[in-house]
């Protein structure tokens, strides 16, 4: 499905929206490969964008929650626990220039 946006969706269907495995590419380059429920990203799913990071992780509601690793342009990475799209809980940082911080986020 192509919405008027020019997003693209394409995988499996229930009640005329994603459910189930999917891609939805957004004009703009970013894609997200997993499961959705009722059109959300939900479950485990991989998500990129154009200039290079990427999610590697569970979302809830279309919002990465729960344990993941993201990885920036630069290849700093994060591993560790989301909520709500945000870096909360336990998980650890390092950059390209060797630092690392390992503890608690808020």
């Amino acid at each position: 499905m192509t919405n008027p946006d020019g997003d693209v969706y394409e995988g499996q269907w229930f009640n005329n929206m994603g459910h189930g495995v999917g891609i939805f590419v957004q004009v703009d380059g970013s894609k997200f490969k997993g499961q959705f429920i009722e059109d959300k990203q939900q479950g485990f799913g991989i998500e990129e964008w154009r200039d290079g990071a990427k999610y590697r992780g569970y979302y809830v509601d279309g919002m990465k929650h729960g344990k993941g690793k993201f990885t920036w342009f630069d290849q700093s990475i994060y591993e560790g626990d989301f909520h709500e799209n945000e870096m909360e809980g336990d998980g650890s940082q390092s950059w390209p220039d060797g630092r690392c911080y390992t503890g608690s986020w808020k």
